[in-house]
């Protein structure tokens, strides 16, 4: 419904200061950010309570590291550190991937809009109105997006605790 808001016509003309007080709600960096920042601690909070030891042992490596019996397989203890280092930033990439997309995904369909219905100024509800279809269609791909790779991030940090715990049996 969110991702719908900018199809209403007299909504996005209300300004202060040219301004507009009401737009997409993600249509606003810090709206994507935060409900990206959401499906990502719940899934690292449901993984933490329902097998907390693991999860910890999977994403610093400490377990592999304290494996190590000789002097040969030093170098293993720089890998699974550097493995552990990569873990957090793709984490932070997944943050970053998710609400960049559904940001620049919702602007361009409504810029795109803008900018076909101010082209067409004196028959601004005829021409457009393809363009229009086409935004809104833009809109509910991406809301069905966001939520699929959040379930699947969601998914993929659940089943990393399992997959560690058949690759150790």
């Amino acid at each position: 419904i969110g991702n719908q808001f900018s199809l209403l016509p007299v909504v996005n003309n209300i300004t202060y200061n040219d301004v507009p007080l009401f737009r997409t709600p993600s249509a606003d960096f810090s709206l994507t950010i935060a409900a990206t920042l959401l499906i990502i601690v719940l899934a690292h909070a449901i993984t933490i309570i329902k097998n907390p030891g693991r999860y910890f042992l999977n994403y610093t490596k400490l377990d592999e590291i304290f494996k190590v019996r000789s002097l040969k397989e030093t170098p293993k203890i720089f890998l699974e550190i550097f493995l552990a280092i990569t873990e957090v930033i793709g984490e932070l990439a997944k943050v970053v991937s998710m609400s960049a997309r559904l940001f620049g995904n919702v602007v361009a369909g409504e810029l795109m809009v803008l900018v076909i219905g101010g082209l067409a100024v004196f028959t601004f509800y005829l021409i457009p109105i393809p363009f229009i279809f086409l935004g809104s269609f833009a809109g509910l791909i991406q809301a069905f997006v966001f939520g699929l790779l959040g379930v699947q991030y969601a998914a993929l940090t659940l089943n990393s605790i399992k997959r560690t715990e058949e690759v150790k049996k």
